[in-house]
């Protein structure tokens, strides 16, 4: 597990996972569909002990963020967190007690967070097509589909 701070969305793992979830929720995937693909493709990051707990807040923050919450994934987050199953495994992994202590901050926040029912549902986002023109020889322009222009790219060689 790669991690780079306490917070939730701080490791690799949490990472993947999360933006995966959110590439199919955009792609229109139902949410249970998503969360079952997720499943199915990560058994080995469920159950390595290091990464399963982030692999859990990523899925249910989707789930949250999007208004789905399965009552399941939040028995299964909460349980992790009042279990302090995450913070035992930040001990073995010798974190200082100024993290675990911020760790525990973060997942105490979080749960409080998916607790409450979000207001309206995170909006999906279409991929924009990008199109690419020469205009001199080394004078590149970029422009999304309303034709703005986003930068113009001059190539030396």
């Amino acid at each position: 597990m790669g991690t780079w701070g306490t917070g939730i969305s701080s490791n690799d793992t949490y990472s993947d996972i999360y933006r995966e979830f959110i590439d199919l929720y955009n792609d229109g995937v139902s949410i249970p569909e998503i969360t079952k693909k997720l499943i199915a493709d990560n058994k080995e990051t469920i159950s390595t002990r290091e990464d399963s707990s982030n692999f859990w807040f990523a899925i249910a923050n989707g789930q949250w963020e999007c208004k789905e919450l399965d009552k399941e994934i939040f028995s299964k987050v909460e349980k992790i967190v009042n279990s302090g199953m995450d913070i035992e495994i930040w001990q073995e992994l010798d974190s200082t007690q100024s993290d675990i202590k911020k760790r525990e901050q973060v997942l105490t926040k979080f749960l409080e967070k998916i607790k409450t029912e979000k207001v309206k549902p995170r909006k999906t986002v279409e991929e924009e097509t990008l199109q690419f023109y020469l205009l001199q020889r080394r004078l590149f322009s970029v422009q999304n589909e309303q034709r703005k222009l986003w930068r113009s790219i001059c190539v030396d060689r």
